[in-house]
């Protein structure tokens, strides 16, 4: 793992640690920081699956592109997107799996990420 992303993972646990990711699946993390998180997941579902990091500040989106290129995993299938969590415009049953790491509990309405979560 990079030193980098460490230094400035400010999350509150480990939720890929929590799901049965599965190689091939398509994961999507709102609130991806400095691609902790986004990294764990592009482990599990190895260049078959997909994930998209989301992130509403564009200076954690670029910090999270670097890490992606020092973990050596710019051949994986990694999308990050500067976007408002509650807008993130991913298609209706296009994700096998949402991680968060915290920041749904500081937006303004977690009930309405949930449904869109649930999309």
């Amino acid at each position: 793992m990079p030193v980098n992303t460490l230094s400035h993972s400010r999350g509150c646990g480990n939720p890929i640690g929590f799901t049965d990711v599965e190689p091939g699946e398509v994961v999507v993390d709102f609130g991806c920081g400095g691609g902790l998180d986004v990294i764990l997941a592009s482990h599990k579902v190895g260049l078959q699956g997909r994930v998209i990091g989301i992130d509403f500040a564009p200076q954690m989106i670029e910090r999270a592109k670097k890490v992606l290129v020092e973990a050596g995993l710019q051949d994986h299938d990694i999308e990050f997107r500067t976007a408002d969590l509650e807008k993130t415009k991913i298609a209706d049953c296009s994700v096998d799996v949402v991680i968060s790491n915290c920041v749904i509990h500081s937006l303004r309405g977690p009930a309405n990420q949930m449904t869109q979560n649930s999309r």
